[in-house]
């Protein structure tokens, strides 16, 4: 079956896949832990305007017997790409991708054609895709339509005393009204933005998630089986969502009172002007006060205007979006990469997932925006633990001739493999997990994993070079030492 749909709202998160050729196999994982894989990768030759098409911008849907085919028509990308990075998630049927071309370092763009299939994925088990934000398939459109607008609950609640029970779906997945009486309950601190919770639809259940931007709340999601018969709303055992009581719960009746105004017109927003940064710190808790910051727009393939607000960044606080582009962000979710540079060296780069509402921007993310900066000392480059980076960074070819430590510095002698031998496109990541062998030895021998990883350069050179990372955060306490498997080979760190 194939399906053309091309309907802007916002997607969920998602986890890096690189794509870095024109045939090629990419294993990744579903969130039941089922092994997925990217096939038959494809894209055209660049060109500097769009090819003419029945749709500009066109995106193909197609279920085939080996799982989903996704053929994006006139794709945006530097002039300078050679490879097509992914950016994949398949949660509760919300198929997730970001396209972006890389390297992505040229001023100049051009279009082309990019085409793959997701194997094992079947037209039952997908609910929706989003590519770059935008919408390109739902299964349960129908039902979606007919979800948002007003509805009232019937009966009464006590717990919810003094809260209405009027619950309003949104067409782009916001809930809004139903879960004040939660919301109210917790005490964020004035610099978060509120909590606001969405929802999502797969068959017959439906899913609710409250988001927190404060770093030490997690989110909460539950899922209901529910029923929809024209103006009738059944959600089956909602009288007391989120709770951990052993009260039982009741089904919920609600009944469809109107339709909603999906725009901002009229809608009353607080003054503040908001803004979702990240904090930078020493692990001794002091600021870290860069030099210089960027911050990139993945899907929009440049750069923002820097933002300098001297005033919280003498305490390591640095913008990545505020209100002033809040109008480019609404209703959608959107990754912004930030960069920061301390004396000629990059010493945090991360994803930050933003959006913005009819009023301010919001942080969509799950991880705290705090981060914690170690100096290298004498390393050229800081060891990244991370599970997501170890599972989905780029692989691009990388032979280790050589490894040796020399107090907290790992340094790695590679070799040269068609590429310029630039130490800022490798990186050394660490799975965050770490193994004890199960031989009856004292001490115990540990183990820790990880992987070299490198975007293509593009071009080719003789010259092998030497990296070093600082590898101070694999200690593990009470330990005085412990293996590495990098990429297959092993060392031992002692300290």
């Amino acid at each position: 079956m194939k399906t053309k749909i091309f309907r802007k709202i916002p997607f969920f998160l998602a986890i890096a896949l690189c794509i870095a050729g024109c045939s090629e196999t990419v294993p990744l994982n579903d969130s039941n832990g089922e092994e997925l894989q990217v096939s038959n990768v494809s894209f055209t030759p660049c060109l500097q305007t769009k090819a003419s098409t029945e749709h500009s911008d066109r995106v193909d849907v197609e279920f085939t017997g080996k799982g989903v085919k996704i053929t994006h028509s006139n794709f945006a990308v530097t002039c300078d790409f050679s490879a097509v990075n992914v950016t994949h998630t398949f949660v509760n049927g919300f198929l997730n991708i970001t396209q972006q071309g890389s390297p992505n370092q040229a001023k100049c763009v051009c279009y082309t054609d990019v085409s793959y299939t997701i194997n094992g994925i079947s037209q039952n088990d997908v609910n929706v895709i989003f590519i770059n934000g935008v919408q390109v398939y739902c299964h349960n459109n129908q039902t979606e339509n007919a979800l948002v607008g007003k509805w009232l609950a019937s009966g009464y609640h006590p717990y919810r005393a003094g809260y209405r029970d009027t619950i309003i779906f949104t067409e782009d997945f916001y809930v809004q009204q139903y879960f004040d009486y939660i919301i109210a309950g917790q005490v964020i601190p004035a610099m978060y933005l509120p909590p606001f919770a969405t929802y999502s639809v797969s068959g017959d259940n439906i899913t609710f998630t409250i988001h927190y931007s404060y770093p030490y709340i997690e989110k909460m999601s539950e899922t209901f089986k529910y029923v929809l018969n024209g103006n009738s709303l059944t959600i089956k055992g909602f009288s007391n969502p989120f709770s951990d009581s052993e009260e039982a719960r009741s089904d919920v009746h609600f009944t469809k009172i109107g339709e909603i105004y999906t725009g901002c017109e009229g809608v009353n927003c607080t003054e503040e002007y908001a803004s979702v940064s990240i904090k930078l710190e020493y692990p001794d808790g002091s600021p870290v006060l860069l030099d210089d910051s960027k911050v990139f727009w993945v899907s929009q393939n440049r750069y923002l205007e820097q933002v300098s607000w001297d005033e919280i960044r003498m305490y390591g606080y640095y913008t990545v979006v505020d209100d002033g582009i809040r109008k480019a962000l609404e209703h959608k979710q959107e990754i912004m990469r930030f960069t920061g540079y301390l004396n000629g060296d990059t010493v945090c780069e991360r994803d930050v997932l933003v959006g913005a509402d009819c009023c301010h921007v919001r942080y969509f993310g799950a991880e705290p925006l705090t981060q914690v900066i170690h100096g290298k000392g004498d390393c050229d480059k800081n060891v990244i633990i991370s599970k997501t980076e170890y599972e989905n960074a780029p692989d691009a070819p990388v032979s280790i001739l050589d490894m040796k430590i020399e107090g907290n510095c790992l340094k790695i002698k590679l070799a040269a493999s068609s590429w310029c031998g630039n130490r800022n496109s490798v990186k050394l990541i660490d799975s965050g997990e770490v193994t004890y062998s199960i031989a009856a030895v004292y001490p115990p021998l540990c183990y820790r994993t990880l992987r070299l990883s490198r975007y293509l350069d593009g071009c080719a050179s003789a010259v092998a070079i030497e990296v070093s990372f600082n590898i101070e955060d694999l200690q593990v306490q009470g330990l005085n030492g412990i293996y590495l498997d990098i990429s297959g080979k092993k060392i031992l760190y002692e300290y």
